[in-house]
């Protein structure tokens, strides 16, 4: 979705953020959230972009928190309303109580998928064979490192779910005032 946004592709990332808003993204609704406010490949729908932006504060990650007050702010009492009319039905089908149990059962579906060597080999690359542009009789063999996509925190619902609140819920680092130290090391 990120990188159809990226070229103006607005159907395309649409699509792709709904489809990993159903697994309960909360990056995805928020950048639906995004495209609503903005009217960036939509109509321009303040109420919706609300109701997204209120979906993707769920789990209370702070930046999608602000960014919900942000967009409610302006709001008409009307738009208000419609708002969190709208929110209901998101909710319904992308909350959390429904879409978290849909990706882990997604998640546990493809570990039963998951396939080894017949002859014992073990490679986290894989091969992929493609025909380079322009060039349909001619084969270029790439090779592509899937470690990142075969972590085992992504193997796992509770540990997936744990690296995401980490990622989106405590990823900042406050600094506090300087404080004058003693090292026990020097003379």
């Amino acid at each position: 979705g990120s990188e159809a946004a990226g070229k103006g592709h607005w159907n395309d990332a649409l699509r792709n953020f709904t489809k990993a808003a159903h697994y309960a993204d909360k990056y995805s609704q928020h950048r639906i959230s995004l495209m609503y406010w903005h009217g960036a490949g939509v109509a321009r729908d303040p109420a919706l972009a609300y109701a997204w932006a209120d979906l993707a504060a769920e789990r209370a990650y702070p930046n999608f928190l602000v960014l919900r007050e942000k967009i409610w702010m302006p709001l008409s009492p009307a738009e208000k309303e419609r708002a969190l009319s709208e929110g209901e039905e998101l909710y319904a089908k992308y909350g959390d109580k429904v879409a978290k149990p849909r990706l882990a059962a997604a998640i546990l579906r493809q570990n039963t998928q998951i396939t080894g060597s017949r002859t014992g080999q073990i490679t986290s690359k894989v091969q992929v064979r493609s025909p380079p542009a322009g060039a349909a009789d001619l084969w270029d063999n790439a090779s592509y490192e899937m470690n990142a996509m075969y972590a085992s925190w992504r193997l796992d619902p509770e540990r997936y779910w744990a690296v995401e609140d980490a990622i989106w819920k405590d990823g900042a680092v406050e600094i506090g005032p300087a404080e004058k130290t003693v090292d026990a090391q020097r003379p």
